[in-house]
């Protein structure tokens, strides 16, 4: 009976030693895992500014363009202000030269 007990017991240990084996590699697999995974977040952190920088730019690049366009804008304003105060004159001209013409035939008309 002590023969049976001591198998039982050796088993039990054998089995209790297996299980720390495998609990050990499932730790270190875990570990690998893990480190594998923080690699990657590496990378992912490293894409991300990437694309923070490019936004940045993208973000400089409309500001100067806007800029651009706002003096473009401005510009052109200013010539259509020109261009509106100078037909005004040219109007005002056209009828200060036309206006005693049409008297003059109104009165040889009539």
């Amino acid at each position: 009976m002590s023969i049976a007990r001591e198998d039982i017991q050796m088993k039990d240990e054998t089995r209790l030693a297996l299980l720390e084996q495998s609990i050990g590699h499932i730790d270190q697999t875990l570990m690998r895992i893990e480190k594998r995974f923080e690699e990657v977040d590496k990378r992912f952190n490293k894409i991300d500014e990437r694309f923070e920088k490019i936004d940045q730019r993208f973000d400089d690049l409309n500001k100067s363009i806007n800029l651009k366009f706002d003096k473009i804008d401005h510009e052109l304003l200013s010539i259509r202000k020109e261009a509106d105060s100078n037909f005004k004159y040219l109007v005002g001209m056209i009828l200060i030269t036309l206006l005693p013409l049409l008297l003059k035939i109104c009165h040889i008309v009539s």
